[in-house]
Protein backbone atom coordinates (compact mmCIF):
# COMPACT_ATOMS: atom_id res chain seq x y z
CA UNK A 1 0.00 0.00 0.00
CA UNK A 2 1.26 3.26 -0.69
CA UNK A 3 1.35 6.07 1.85
CA UNK A 4 -1.50 8.76 2.11
CA UNK A 5 -0.20 12.24 2.22
CA UNK A 6 -2.00 14.16 4.20
CA UNK A 7 -1.74 17.91 4.58
CA UNK A 8 -2.24 18.99 8.22
CA UNK A 9 -3.55 22.57 8.80
CA UNK A 10 -3.98 24.58 11.80
CA UNK A 11 -4.25 28.17 12.73
CA UNK A 12 -3.71 27.32 16.26
CA UNK A 13 -0.24 26.84 17.31
CA UNK A 14 2.40 26.84 20.42
CA UNK A 15 3.57 30.70 20.63
CA UNK A 16 5.91 32.34 23.47
CA UNK A 17 3.11 33.74 25.61
CA UNK A 18 1.08 30.59 25.11
CA UNK A 19 3.19 27.21 24.62
CA UNK A 20 0.38 24.92 25.62
CA UNK A 21 -2.02 26.96 22.73
CA UNK A 22 -3.82 24.38 19.90
CA UNK A 23 -2.43 21.44 22.39
CA UNK A 24 -5.63 19.49 21.09
CA UNK A 25 -4.66 19.86 17.69
CA UNK A 26 -0.80 18.88 18.00
CA UNK A 27 -1.49 15.31 20.25
CA UNK A 28 -3.45 14.13 17.48
CA UNK A 29 -0.20 14.72 15.16
CA UNK A 30 1.99 13.11 17.51
CA UNK A 31 -0.21 10.11 17.96
CA UNK A 32 -0.74 9.91 13.89
CA UNK A 33 3.14 9.97 13.48
CA UNK A 34 3.52 7.75 16.02
CA UNK A 35 0.55 5.35 15.39
CA UNK A 36 0.95 5.28 11.54
CA UNK A 37 4.12 5.94 10.07
CA UNK A 38 3.59 2.80 7.57
CA UNK A 39 -0.09 4.28 6.26
CA UNK A 40 0.68 8.44 6.60
CA UNK A 41 3.28 10.76 5.49
CA UNK A 42 1.79 14.64 7.07
CA UNK A 43 2.88 17.74 6.90
CA UNK A 44 1.50 20.25 9.26
CA UNK A 45 1.25 24.22 8.36
CA UNK A 46 0.53 26.65 11.28
CA UNK A 47 -1.40 29.46 9.78
CA UNK A 48 0.76 32.38 11.17
CA UNK A 49 -1.61 35.90 10.89
CA UNK A 50 0.80 38.53 12.06
CA UNK A 51 -0.55 41.97 13.15
CA UNK A 52 1.53 45.17 13.52
CA UNK A 53 3.15 45.33 16.77
CA UNK A 54 1.72 48.70 17.70
CA UNK A 55 -1.64 47.79 16.71
CA UNK A 56 -1.42 44.66 19.02
CA UNK A 57 -0.70 46.84 21.86
CA UNK A 58 -3.59 49.31 21.16
CA UNK A 59 -6.44 46.25 20.16
CA UNK A 60 -5.89 43.68 22.94
CA UNK A 61 -8.03 41.00 21.10
CA UNK A 62 -5.44 40.68 18.91
CA UNK A 63 -2.54 38.34 20.27
CA UNK A 64 0.81 39.46 20.36
CA UNK A 65 2.23 36.44 18.61
CA UNK A 66 6.34 35.90 18.93
CA UNK A 67 8.45 32.54 18.41
CA UNK A 68 12.22 32.66 20.69
CA UNK A 69 11.70 29.00 21.21
CA UNK A 70 9.98 26.34 18.86
CA UNK A 71 7.84 23.96 20.87
CA UNK A 72 7.54 20.92 17.97
CA UNK A 73 10.02 20.04 15.47
CA UNK A 74 7.21 18.51 13.05
CA UNK A 75 5.52 22.09 12.86
CA UNK A 76 6.06 24.22 9.33
CA UNK A 77 5.47 28.08 10.25
CA UNK A 78 3.83 30.27 7.46
CA UNK A 79 3.19 33.91 7.77
CA UNK A 80 1.65 36.18 6.58
CA UNK A 81 2.17 39.78 7.48
CA UNK A 82 -1.33 41.57 7.73
CA UNK A 83 -1.64 45.10 6.21
CA UNK A 84 -3.97 48.13 6.78
CA UNK A 85 -6.88 47.11 4.93
CA UNK A 86 -6.66 43.22 6.61
CA UNK A 87 -6.97 45.56 9.94
CA UNK A 88 -10.39 47.36 8.51
CA UNK A 89 -11.34 43.99 7.55
CA UNK A 90 -10.93 42.75 10.95
CA UNK A 91 -12.90 45.43 12.73
CA UNK A 92 -15.63 46.09 10.55
CA UNK A 93 -16.06 43.31 8.13
CA UNK A 94 -14.86 39.89 9.43
CA UNK A 95 -16.42 37.85 6.29
CA UNK A 96 -13.86 39.92 4.22
CA UNK A 97 -11.11 39.45 6.37
CA UNK A 98 -11.56 35.56 6.57
CA UNK A 99 -12.14 35.40 2.87
CA UNK A 100 -8.91 37.86 2.58
CA UNK A 101 -6.42 36.24 4.40
CA UNK A 102 -7.11 32.01 3.87
CA UNK A 103 -6.33 33.40 0.15
CA UNK A 104 -3.01 35.08 1.08
CA UNK A 105 -2.32 31.55 2.70
CA UNK A 106 -3.23 29.63 0.06
CA UNK A 107 -0.87 31.73 -2.29
CA UNK A 108 1.76 31.34 -0.12
CA UNK A 109 1.26 27.07 0.35
CA UNK A 110 1.31 27.23 -3.11
CA UNK A 111 4.42 28.66 -3.90
CA UNK A 112 6.83 27.26 -1.55
CA UNK A 113 4.94 23.90 -1.85
CA UNK A 114 3.56 21.21 -4.57
CA UNK A 115 0.36 20.92 -2.63
CA UNK A 116 -0.49 18.82 -5.92
CA UNK A 117 1.10 15.79 -4.08
CA UNK A 118 -1.39 15.56 -1.51
CA UNK A 119 -4.18 13.41 -0.76
CA UNK A 120 -6.15 14.81 1.85
CA UNK A 121 -6.52 17.89 4.04
CA UNK A 122 -7.49 17.86 7.70
CA UNK A 123 -7.87 21.48 8.74
CA UNK A 124 -8.79 22.68 12.54
CA UNK A 125 -11.51 25.27 12.73
CA UNK A 126 -13.75 26.01 9.92
CA UNK A 127 -12.66 30.07 9.61
CA UNK A 128 -9.22 30.17 8.32
CA UNK A 129 -7.88 26.39 8.32
CA UNK A 130 -11.03 25.08 6.68
CA UNK A 131 -11.23 28.33 4.05
CA UNK A 132 -7.72 27.52 3.20
CA UNK A 133 -8.38 24.09 2.65
CA UNK A 134 -11.52 24.73 0.80
CA UNK A 135 -9.50 27.13 -1.55
CA UNK A 136 -7.47 24.10 -2.50
CA UNK A 137 -10.05 22.19 -3.13
CA UNK A 138 -11.45 24.29 -5.34
CA UNK A 139 -7.88 24.47 -7.19
CA UNK A 140 -7.00 21.17 -6.85
CA UNK A 141 -9.68 18.87 -6.53
CA UNK A 142 -8.16 17.48 -2.89
CA UNK A 143 -10.61 16.15 -0.50
CA UNK A 144 -10.73 17.83 2.60
CA UNK A 145 -11.92 17.01 6.51
CA UNK A 146 -12.69 20.15 9.21
CA UNK A 147 -12.55 19.71 12.52
CA UNK A 148 -15.49 22.07 14.20
CA UNK A 149 -13.85 23.06 17.72
CA UNK A 150 -16.46 25.41 19.41
CA UNK A 151 -16.15 29.70 18.58
CA UNK A 152 -15.83 28.71 14.81
CA UNK A 153 -19.35 27.29 15.12
CA UNK A 154 -21.33 29.04 18.15
CA UNK A 155 -19.54 32.68 17.36
CA UNK A 156 -17.68 33.36 14.48
CA UNK A 157 -20.73 31.68 12.25
CA UNK A 158 -22.68 34.67 12.91
CA UNK A 159 -19.70 37.61 12.42
CA UNK A 160 -21.60 39.03 9.31
CA UNK A 161 -23.75 37.46 6.83
CA UNK A 162 -20.87 36.66 4.35
CA UNK A 163 -19.08 34.65 6.80
CA UNK A 164 -22.35 32.82 7.89
CA UNK A 165 -22.61 32.29 3.88
CA UNK A 166 -18.95 30.98 3.14
CA UNK A 167 -18.72 29.19 6.41
CA UNK A 168 -21.69 27.02 5.74
CA UNK A 169 -20.15 26.24 2.33
CA UNK A 170 -17.06 25.11 3.03
CA UNK A 171 -18.79 22.76 5.69
CA UNK A 172 -20.99 21.10 2.98
CA UNK A 173 -18.28 20.68 -0.14
CA UNK A 174 -16.41 19.06 3.36
CA UNK A 175 -15.67 15.20 2.60
CA UNK A 176 -16.33 15.20 6.30
CA UNK A 177 -16.99 17.75 9.14
CA UNK A 178 -15.84 16.34 12.80
CA UNK A 179 -17.58 17.73 15.56
CA UNK A 180 -16.21 17.71 18.94
CA UNK A 181 -19.68 17.50 20.56
CA UNK A 182 -23.13 16.46 19.54
CA UNK A 183 -24.23 19.54 20.84
CA UNK A 184 -22.17 21.16 18.49
CA UNK A 185 -23.10 19.26 15.59
CA UNK A 186 -26.93 20.55 16.36
CA UNK A 187 -26.59 23.77 16.90
CA UNK A 188 -24.59 23.89 13.82
CA UNK A 189 -27.93 22.29 11.84
CA UNK A 190 -30.40 24.92 13.74
CA UNK A 191 -28.04 27.31 12.14
CA UNK A 192 -28.59 25.89 8.60
CA UNK A 193 -26.05 23.02 8.05
CA UNK A 194 -27.12 20.01 6.17
CA UNK A 195 -25.09 17.39 8.56
CA UNK A 196 -24.85 15.08 5.36
CA UNK A 197 -21.06 14.34 5.81
CA UNK A 198 -20.95 14.92 9.64
CA UNK A 199 -19.07 12.91 12.34
CA UNK A 200 -19.07 13.52 15.99
CA UNK A 201 -15.64 12.76 17.54
CA UNK A 202 -14.59 14.44 20.86
CA UNK A 203 -10.96 15.96 21.62
CA UNK A 204 -8.84 13.69 23.95
CA UNK A 205 -7.10 13.03 26.29
CA UNK A 206 -3.07 12.25 27.12
CA UNK A 207 -3.40 9.08 29.69
CA UNK A 208 0.29 8.60 29.57
CA UNK A 209 0.53 12.59 31.11
CA UNK A 210 -2.91 13.13 33.06
CA UNK A 211 -3.46 10.18 35.69
CA UNK A 212 -4.08 9.89 39.76
CA UNK A 213 -0.54 11.33 41.71
CA UNK A 214 -0.52 11.09 45.70
CA UNK A 215 -2.84 14.10 46.49
CA UNK A 216 -0.63 15.35 49.60
CA UNK A 217 2.62 15.17 47.73
CA UNK A 218 0.86 17.40 44.92
CA UNK A 219 0.23 19.81 47.27
CA UNK A 220 3.38 19.57 48.92
CA UNK A 221 5.00 20.76 46.07
CA UNK A 222 2.68 24.09 45.43
CA UNK A 223 3.44 27.17 47.63
CA UNK A 224 0.47 28.58 49.46
CA UNK A 225 -1.83 25.79 49.10
CA UNK A 226 -2.88 23.74 52.76
CA UNK A 227 -2.30 20.35 52.49
CA UNK A 228 -5.26 19.59 55.21
CA UNK A 229 -8.32 21.92 53.26
CA UNK A 230 -10.62 21.18 50.19
CA UNK A 231 -8.76 22.65 46.95
CA UNK A 232 -11.65 23.76 44.06
CA UNK A 233 -9.75 24.91 41.09
CA UNK A 234 -10.41 26.15 37.65
CA UNK A 235 -8.18 25.64 34.49
CA UNK A 236 -8.34 27.54 31.88
CA UNK A 237 -8.29 31.31 29.44
CA UNK A 238 -9.42 33.98 31.69
CA UNK A 239 -11.95 35.61 29.75
CA UNK A 240 -15.56 36.19 29.57
CA UNK A 241 -16.87 33.41 26.90
CA UNK A 242 -15.15 31.33 29.84
CA UNK A 243 -17.74 32.43 32.65
CA UNK A 244 -14.44 33.48 34.91
CA UNK A 245 -16.57 36.63 36.32
CA UNK A 246 -18.37 34.04 38.25
CA UNK A 247 -16.02 32.32 39.97
CA UNK A 248 -15.06 35.65 43.13
CA UNK A 249 -19.01 34.71 43.84
CA UNK A 250 -18.73 31.33 43.39
CA UNK A 251 -15.94 30.80 45.59
CA UNK A 252 -17.22 33.47 48.04
CA UNK A 253 -20.46 31.12 48.51
CA UNK A 254 -18.51 27.67 48.49
CA UNK A 255 -16.85 29.46 51.19
CA UNK A 256 -19.31 30.47 53.33
CA UNK A 257 -20.52 26.65 53.67
CA UNK A 258 -17.10 25.38 53.92
CA UNK A 259 -14.40 26.86 56.10
CA UNK A 260 -11.41 24.59 55.54
CA UNK A 261 -11.29 25.25 51.70
CA UNK A 262 -9.02 27.10 49.65
CA UNK A 263 -8.82 28.11 45.77
CA UNK A 264 -6.41 27.91 42.26
CA UNK A 265 -6.53 29.36 39.13
CA UNK A 266 -4.65 28.02 36.23
CA UNK A 267 -4.62 30.48 32.90
CA UNK A 268 -4.28 33.57 32.08
CA UNK A 269 -6.38 36.01 30.12
CA UNK A 270 -7.82 39.50 30.39
CA UNK A 271 -9.71 39.11 33.42
CA UNK A 272 -6.76 37.67 35.32
CA UNK A 273 -6.65 41.61 36.98
CA UNK A 274 -10.59 41.54 38.25
CA UNK A 275 -10.26 37.89 39.53
CA UNK A 276 -7.16 39.22 41.80
CA UNK A 277 -9.31 43.01 42.85
CA UNK A 278 -11.98 40.62 43.80
CA UNK A 279 -10.73 37.69 45.91
CA UNK A 280 -9.54 40.54 47.80
CA UNK A 281 -12.65 42.14 48.14
CA UNK A 282 -13.85 38.76 49.28
CA UNK A 283 -11.22 37.49 51.15
CA UNK A 284 -10.67 34.58 49.46
CA UNK A 285 -7.42 32.01 49.43
CA UNK A 286 -7.02 31.84 45.83
CA UNK A 287 -3.35 30.54 44.19
CA UNK A 288 -3.07 32.06 40.80
CA UNK A 289 -0.04 30.20 38.57
CA UNK A 290 -0.67 31.24 35.08
CA UNK A 291 0.04 29.54 32.55
CA UNK A 292 1.70 25.90 32.50
CA UNK A 293 3.04 22.53 31.29
CA UNK A 294 1.17 19.69 30.63
CA UNK A 295 3.30 17.81 33.16
CA UNK A 296 2.86 20.20 35.52
CA UNK A 297 -1.00 21.00 35.02
CA UNK A 298 -1.00 17.06 35.69
CA UNK A 299 0.38 17.93 39.67
CA UNK A 300 -2.22 20.54 39.56
CA UNK A 301 -4.98 18.19 38.51
CA UNK A 302 -4.01 16.22 41.26
CA UNK A 303 -4.00 18.78 44.14
CA UNK A 304 -7.79 19.87 43.23
CA UNK A 305 -10.86 17.96 45.09
CA UNK A 306 -12.95 19.54 42.34
CA UNK A 307 -12.41 21.38 39.07
CA UNK A 308 -14.99 23.86 38.37
CA UNK A 309 -15.93 24.93 34.54
CA UNK A 310 -18.69 27.71 34.33
CA UNK A 311 -18.38 28.50 30.86
CA UNK A 312 -21.44 30.63 28.47
CA UNK A 313 -20.02 28.69 25.53
CA UNK A 314 -18.08 25.72 25.07
CA UNK A 315 -17.77 23.23 22.46
CA UNK A 316 -15.81 20.53 23.91
CA UNK A 317 -13.99 21.15 27.74
CA UNK A 318 -10.33 18.81 27.30
CA UNK A 319 -9.79 20.52 31.14
CA UNK A 320 -12.90 18.24 32.20
CA UNK A 321 -11.55 14.68 30.48
CA UNK A 322 -8.02 15.99 31.89
CA UNK A 323 -9.23 16.37 34.97
CA UNK A 324 -11.48 13.00 35.52
CA UNK A 325 -8.17 11.30 33.73
CA UNK A 326 -6.44 12.37 37.15
CA UNK A 327 -9.58 11.11 39.33
CA UNK A 328 -11.10 14.60 39.94
CA UNK A 329 -14.74 15.41 39.57
CA UNK A 330 -15.86 18.11 38.17
CA UNK A 331 -19.02 20.49 37.99
CA UNK A 332 -19.61 22.88 35.29
CA UNK A 333 -22.57 25.22 33.48
CA UNK A 334 -25.31 23.70 31.34
CA UNK A 335 -23.92 24.42 28.13
CA UNK A 336 -22.42 23.20 24.44
CA UNK A 337 -20.61 20.47 25.13
CA UNK A 338 -20.21 20.56 28.96
CA UNK A 339 -22.71 18.01 29.99
CA UNK A 340 -21.32 15.61 27.22
CA UNK A 341 -17.86 15.97 28.58
CA UNK A 342 -18.61 15.13 32.33
CA UNK A 343 -20.80 12.16 31.52
CA UNK A 344 -23.53 12.37 33.71
CA UNK A 345 -24.27 12.59 37.48
CA UNK A 346 -22.31 9.81 38.32
CA UNK A 347 -18.91 11.55 37.43
CA UNK A 348 -19.81 15.37 38.24
CA UNK A 349 -22.87 18.27 37.88
CA UNK A 350 -24.34 20.68 35.68
CA UNK A 351 -25.99 23.54 36.85
CA UNK A 352 -28.18 25.82 34.31
CA UNK A 353 -27.29 29.40 33.73
CA UNK A 354 -29.76 31.90 34.79
CA UNK A 355 -30.84 33.76 38.55
CA UNK A 356 -28.73 32.74 41.60
CA UNK A 357 -26.08 30.43 39.15
CA UNK A 358 -23.06 31.74 41.40
CA UNK A 359 -25.22 30.28 44.77
CA UNK A 360 -26.95 27.24 42.93
CA UNK A 361 -23.08 26.40 41.47
CA UNK A 362 -21.36 26.93 45.01
CA UNK A 363 -23.82 24.16 46.47
CA UNK A 364 -23.46 21.99 43.33
CA UNK A 365 -19.61 21.86 44.27
CA UNK A 366 -19.86 21.69 48.21
CA UNK A 367 -22.13 18.67 46.96
CA UNK A 368 -19.68 16.52 45.65
CA UNK A 369 -16.92 18.06 48.08
CA UNK A 370 -18.83 15.87 50.59
CA UNK A 371 -20.07 13.12 48.03
CA UNK A 372 -17.59 12.37 45.64
CA UNK A 373 -17.43 9.91 43.17
CA UNK A 374 -15.11 7.18 43.16
CA UNK A 375 -11.81 7.99 41.71
CA UNK A 376 -11.17 4.57 39.43
CA UNK A 377 -14.64 5.10 38.13
CA UNK A 378 -13.30 9.14 36.87
CA UNK A 379 -10.34 7.19 35.62
CA UNK A 380 -11.64 4.37 33.61
CA UNK A 381 -14.24 7.28 32.17
CA UNK A 382 -10.99 9.13 30.96
CA UNK A 383 -9.50 6.29 29.24
CA UNK A 384 -12.38 5.99 26.62
CA UNK A 385 -11.17 9.63 25.47
CA UNK A 386 -7.31 8.29 24.57
CA UNK A 387 -5.63 9.71 22.36
CA UNK A 388 -5.06 6.55 20.94
CA UNK A 389 -8.84 5.83 20.23
CA UNK A 390 -9.31 9.25 18.97
CA UNK A 391 -6.80 9.28 16.25
CA UNK A 392 -8.00 6.08 15.15
CA UNK A 393 -11.59 7.23 14.36
CA UNK A 394 -10.13 9.92 12.27
CA UNK A 395 -7.70 8.04 10.83
CA UNK A 396 -11.06 5.58 9.58
CA UNK A 397 -12.13 8.78 7.68
CA UNK A 398 -8.89 9.13 5.56
CA UNK A 399 -8.69 5.30 4.73
CA UNK A 400 -12.16 6.04 3.37
CA UNK A 401 -10.73 8.80 1.42
CA UNK A 402 -7.81 6.83 -0.16
CA UNK A 403 -10.24 3.63 -0.54
CA UNK A 404 -12.69 5.86 -2.39
CA UNK A 405 -9.52 7.15 -4.62
CA UNK A 406 -8.31 4.01 -5.70
CA UNK A 407 -11.87 2.89 -7.36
Amino acid sequence: MNKLNLLYLTGMFPYDKDPASGIFVLKRIEKLKSLYPLFLNIDVFALVTLYNKALVKIIKKIPEITFNNMYYNFINYIFYKTDFLDLYYKIFFKGKSYLRISHNFFELLRQSHDIGNYNVIHAHFIQLGGFVAYEIHKNYKIPYVITAHGSDVHTNLLKDHQTYVHTLKVMEEAYRVIFVSNYLLGYSMKLGYSGKNAIVIPNGVDVEIFKPLDKDYCRSKIDKLKKDNYTVGYVGSLKKIKGVFFLPRIFKNIKDRVKNVQFLIVGDGELRNFLIEKSKKYNLEIVFLGRVSQEKLNVLYNVMDVLVVPSLKEGFSCAIIEAQACGVPVVGSNVGGIPEAIGGSSYGRVVDLGEDFEERFAESVVDILYNKPKALKLVERARNFSWEKIVEKEVEIYKSIYDSNLR
